[in-house]
């Protein structure tokens, strides 16, 4: 008997090939790679597994992302491999959002073209599209999460260790899930006792991770209390923090006023929300990646409180509502303005998603005709021009580091702001001390002062030679076309 496929299914299936195919192709052979991505890869290639554990998850996220890296580093990949897995790891998300959620399918359709994981969670190889799968994974397995108590654990555990926000997700379904094992009394069981070590050791883990990087909090001096609630989702579902502030509005009304009479589902949505706002207000740096975490926890939300004990049984009432005469139409009328409600929460949050997909798609243009970075530039022709013996120092260890994924492994730079030669960039005091307070002309100086009989030196830097030095400096390369990260510019000079 041939497969029959309904409309609905042919839809989901071509919005997931075309999904995968653009994110794929645009992230293989458009975007460059940069800093960011630089930073894992190279920590991971250099490092140990003592590093990957412990050293770099003590400036920067939790181990999940790096340990992967590392497999791929020891099966002998390239740094594009990185690509590659995000790329399927968002295109795993996209498929347990469209297939297994019971979301409506439009919803589904444009959230997957929106930003996060169309855009700024698909090209860069680095947590962001595990996160999202994981989330959704999570979600997922809520359904069966008295059915699969030990793999529902192990996937909660994992999303505790791709990034802090995700805590926002963990933590309240963690508590939902706790409250109902005891309420059953099935809080001895092994399935349950197994499950609970695992968390328990992914939490130990991560309140470690949080001790860690909290002593950097006054350093970097993150504070946004000037913004309110709807700039803060306004940027993370529109990517405009005023101009859509009443759609804004009615979404997160929408979403908690279709709680308020399932006490569950409420504490589960209000919780999530009021971590996002805490920590958007208080922890998280203004940048975009972050605010698109947004709106994968909001989803999530709708998917798990869709299916919650509570909507199940609303939902066979109104089932069995609608089946009755005409004497219980008072009934059905409660429950209808309870499903037009969900219905209107929907297309609020689509009407978000498509303002983000509009955007995303002109990222993704942009991304094509323009060069992300002229790191991997930079590397060839030091590479091909026979360089590499030459003494390497870099103005910022931030923007210098971008290079190094492509030069041969062991191959150090010698970095002017932290006056250490060096890989991978270190996210450690001496970095938030020293970042963005060494000058151009100062890094000069200090190439001078550690190199002053060597003629075999390379300066790196992101703008052109202060004037008084160039007569002791050579430009042999220049970035000629503007980068989307405009400080990964690069000018090479050689010492005369």
């Amino acid at each position: 008997m041939p497969l029959q496929f309904t409309n609905t299914q042919i839809i989901k299936t071509l919005a997931l090939v075309l999904f995968t195919a653009i994110t794929l192709w645009v992230g293989l052979f458009y975007m460059e790679q940069w800093r960011d991505q630089a930073h894992a890869w190279v920590a991971v290639r250099d490092g140990t597994w003592w590093d990957v554990f412990i050293s770099i998850p003590a400036h920067v996220h939790p181990f999940l992302w790096f340990f992967l890296v590392k497999i791929l580093v020891i099966l002998g990949l390239p740094y594009q491999s990185a690509v590659v897995l995000n790329v399927l790891f968002c295109s795993a998300a996209a498929a347990l959002l469209l297939f297994k959620s019971p979301l409506p399918w439009w919803l589904t359709v444009v959230f997957i073209f929106g930003y996060p994981l169309f855009y700024e969670f698909a090209f860069p190889g680095r947590i962001y599209g595990m996160g999202s799968f994981l989330a959704f994974l999570v979600c997922y397995l809520f359904t069966k999460r008295h059915d699969q108590k030990i793999a529902f654990s192990v996937s909660v555990a994992l999303l505790l260790q791709t990034h802090f926000l995700f805590l926002a997700l963990g933590v309240p379904v963690t508590i939902w899930y706790f409250i109902e094992v005891f309420k059953q009394k099935t809080y001895l069981k092994k399935d349950f006792l197994i499950g609970l070590f695992i968390l328990a050791a992914s939490g130990f883990y991560l309140l470690w991770y949080l001790l860690q990087i909290s002593q950097y909090s006054e350093i970097i001096n993150i504070n946004h209390k000037n913004e309110n609630i709807l700039s803060i989702f306004g940027n993370g579902l529109t990517l405009e923090k005023e101009k859509y502030t009443i759609l804004v509005l009615f979404t997160l009304l929408l979403f908690i006023f279709n709680e308020l009479k399932r006490i569950p589902a409420l504490f589960f949505t209000l919780s999530c929300l009021g971590f996002l706002f805490f920590a958007y207000q208080n922890v998280v740096p203004d940048l975009i990646r972050y605010y698109m975490m947004i709106p994968v926890i909001m989803v999530s939300i709708l998917w798990i409180t869709y299916v919650s004990p509570e909507t199940l049984t609303i939902k066979n009432k109104i089932k069995k509502s609608n089946a009755k005469s005409q004497k219980n139409k008072p009934e059905s009328n409660i429950f209808s303005i309870w499903n037009y409600a969900q219905y209107a929460n929907y297309i609020l949050f689509a009407i978000c998603m498509s303002i983000s997909a509009v955007k995303a798609t002109q990222a993704v243009s942009t991304e094509i005709k323009q060069s992300h970075s002229d790191a991997e530039n930079a590397a060839k022709f030091i590479i091909d021009n026979n360089l590499l013996s030459y003494e390497i120092v870099g103005h910022r260890s931030y923007l210098a580091s971008a290079i190094v994924p492509y030069f041969p492994k062991g191959k150090k730079i010698w970095y002017a702001d932290r006056k250490e030669e060096g890989t991978f960039l270190k996210f450690d005091t001496l970095y938030y001390n020293t970042d963005l307070k060494v000058s151009y002309a100062d890094a000069v100086h200090f190439a001078m002062n550690k190199f002053p009989g060597n003629q075999k030196v390379l300066l790196l830097l992101s703008i052109p030679i202060p004037i008084e030095f160039e007569s002791q400096w050579q430009l042999i390369y220049a970035t000629q076309t503007p980068q989307i990260q405009r400080d990964e510019a690069y000018f090479i000079y050689r010492k005369k």
